[in-house]
Parts: structure tokens; sequence; C-alpha cells
């Protein structure tokens, strides 16, 4: 008989949890809350980072074909001063990203439940039972948590370390009339220590938005944060941009927090342990990454659904992004005090071999903490 597995959450981290068992014989049902074209709210651009990893899962010639290909990224100084750097990217929809991770789990042979919340969780010894809002139950022998920034689920099974928050993020659309080819960050000095981003999307259109930490700007007021954004946009390129429509709030947990995140026959992931990065606030590619452990963390531990069985789990997230994590959040520590941010924009703009090293870090062809070090050992020179 197949061992069950059930997950809740059908974003990048459950699908990719779901799509990695799959391949390996196990019987899955991933459990989403809403329809299958839902939205979240995010930046919406694909790093090389979570590019690699879609090819590792088998969909980025599909998600290729229907992305919008972005040849450079551009970092927009305190003073407004662009920073170029060479790197491709894609962006495209969230809801169509997420549809085609689905679909590919669908493919292989996974069940996806729609419009199926699910309000309890219990956990016995021998198997884990869900309950959805109707009172429909659901056996199987292993639950992974998938549920994004939504933790109140992995709350009520006692993790108590999960976040409430981190960062809060607001995303718009606006016409492309401006003629933005790169995917554009901005760190103005009009509302340091936060930023704004500007993203072309397929079918000619911006994802515009602002992300912040939390001590910043709750997620009850980050729309003034969003109107110092457009107010600098506008002031740059006056009447040819357009107006923000369909803008949304939303909530990220960033950071990385490893002290609980499984027990007997229970694994969370994604930013169920805060796996998206407090630098870049960026968040597919390290939830797809968490999937792939906890479906690795489960095939290790031959039926054994304890949390010894499950042992495995913490030591692959801390080897696989850990890293990634504590350089970024220095980096992030650094680049929220004014003095550090003109240090390393000033170090970015004269010194092309660092320059280099950061465009080979995002492209995953020099291993992060190198490049760091590198760049370190550069700067002295000048």
């Amino acid at each position: 008989m197949e061992n069950k597995i059930l997950i809740i959450g059908g974003g990048p981290a459950g699908s990719s949890a779901g799509i990695f068992l799959k391949k390996n014989g196990f019987d899955v049902t991933i459990f989403e809350k809403c329809d299958e074209h839902r939205v979240k709210v995010c930046g919406e651009g694909l790093t090389p980072e979570a590019c690699n990893m879609l090819e590792k899962i088998g969909v980025l010639e599909k998600i290729k074909e229907v992305s919008h290909e972005v040849s450079s990224i551009t970092l927009f100084d305190l003073n407004a001063q662009p920073i170029f750097f060479n790197n491709k990217c894609y962006t495209l929809k969230r809801s169509v990203l997420d549809k085609i991770l689905r679909d590919e789990f669908v493919n292989l042979g996974g069940s996806v439940l729609y419009k199926t919340p699910i309000k309890k969780i219990n956990v016995f010894e021998g198997r884990v039972v869900l309950e959805d809002l109707k009172g429909q139950k659901y056996d199987g022998d292993v639950v992974i948590l998938a549920t994004g920034a939504e933790n109140s689920l992995a709350k009520s099974l006692g993790f108590n370390s999960v976040q409430t928050y981190s960062m809060a993020l607001m995303r718009g659309y606006i016409k492309n009339t401006i003629d933005c080819k790169s995917l554009d960050f901005y760190y103005h000095d009009s509302y340091f220590p936060n930023g704004g981003w500007v993203f072309p999307l397929p079918g000619g259109i911006l994802n515009v938005g602002v992300g912040c930490d939390r001590d910043s700007y709750a997620i009850e007021n980050v729309d003034k944060l969003m109107d110092k954004f457009l107010k600098l946009l506008r002031d740059k390129y006056g009447e040819s941009l357009g107006e923000l429509y369909s803008s949304e709030k939303w909530i990220i947990n960033s950071g990385l927090n490893t002290s609980n995140i499984f027990s007997d026959r229970v694994l969370l992931c994604g930013e169920n342990i805060s796996s998206a990065y407090n630098f870049s606030g960026e968040g597919v590619a390290p939830s797809l990454k968490t999937g792939f452990y906890a479906a690795s963390a489960i095939i290790d531990s031959n039926g054994d659904y304890s949390s010894v069985g499950f042992s495995s789990y913490k030591e692959k997230v801390e080897k696989g992004i850990g890293p990634t994590h504590k350089i970024y959040n220095t980096m992030y520590r650094m680049l929220t005090k004014k003095i550090g941010s003109k240090i390393v924009c000033w170090f970015l703009r004269h010194s092309k071999k660092a320059k280099k090293l950061v465009e080979g870090v995002i492209n995953e062809e020099v291993p992060l903490k190198h490049g760091f070090i590198s760049a370190i050992w550069y700067s002295r020179k000048l």
C-alpha cells in the first residue's frame, strides 16, 4: 500500500514537495483553500536560483513559453543613480506559475482539492487526520504544512516559534508605457530603509510594489510607503507613467527559522519556516527548495514518520539555504544603515570585479559565501 502524504497549500513549496514525492511513488494530495487561479501578492520575478529549481522540477521550459524574459537587473541607490547587473531573469503572474506547478503535479498522478481550506489537524500514533470547513475528514500518514505566511495551523500543533510576520508588501499594476526592460529595485533616501520595485510582465504591464520591515510600516499602513514610491516614479517619468490598479497588501515571513520545523508525522516548509530572504524579499526559490527538502526527508525516513525519522530535514534546510540566509541577513543589516548602503553602492559602482562577482552569485555560478568573502577582499584594494 502506498504511503499517503497530505500537503496543505498549493504554492511553490507545497507543489515542489508533491512533485518530488509523486516521482518517488507516494500517494499525495494537495489541499488548496482557493481556486486554481488564486492570486499571490509578490513581485512576480523569477531569479536564476528559482529557474534552476524549476528546471530540476521539470517545468522551466513550460514557464519560459509564457514568461517575459528580462536581460538585466538595475539597482537605484539613495540618490536614484542606477547600478546595472547583467543577469537574465523571467517574470510572469504568480497565478500562472503556481498553476503550472500544480498541473505538473497532477500530470504525475497527484490530486489537488481546490476550495478546500483545512481548519483542523489531528495527529495520532499511526496517522494524521485533516478536517475541512465542511467537516469532511481526510486520513494520511504525514502532513506537510506549506500555507505561506498564514501559519495558524502550525501554531495549533504547537509550533510556537513560527513568526507572526516579518515584512509587509504592497503590489499593484501599471501599463508599461515607460519602456521598462529590467528588474528595477529602488532604495531611495525619501523612504529608506525600505525598498520599491518595478518589474515588466508579459502583456505590456508592470508589477509595481514596495516591501518593508514590519517595524517600519505595518501591514495596515504600507500604502503610505507606496504613495512615497509612486511620487518618486512620477517625478522621474512624469505623465508617461500610468495609474496604479489592482493593488493589494500582503505579508511574508523571512530570515529562516529552523528551531522547530518538524514533529511526529508533521513537516513545515516554505514561509512556515520563514524561508523568504530578508535581503531581497525573494520567496519562490527558497520555497521550492524547502518543498524538495521536505520530500527528501520523507523519502529518507523509510517509513519512520516520527520526529526521529525526520531528523535529516533540519540538516537539509540548514545546509541547503541556511548559508544564503546567513549572508543575506548580514547584508540586510548593512544595507538598512545609510552608511552601509552608501559604501556598498559605491563599491559596486567602482569595482568591476565586485560587480562581476555579484552577477556570478545571482546566477548561482559563484557560491554566495565565496563571493561575499572575495568582495570584501577586493574592497581593500580600492
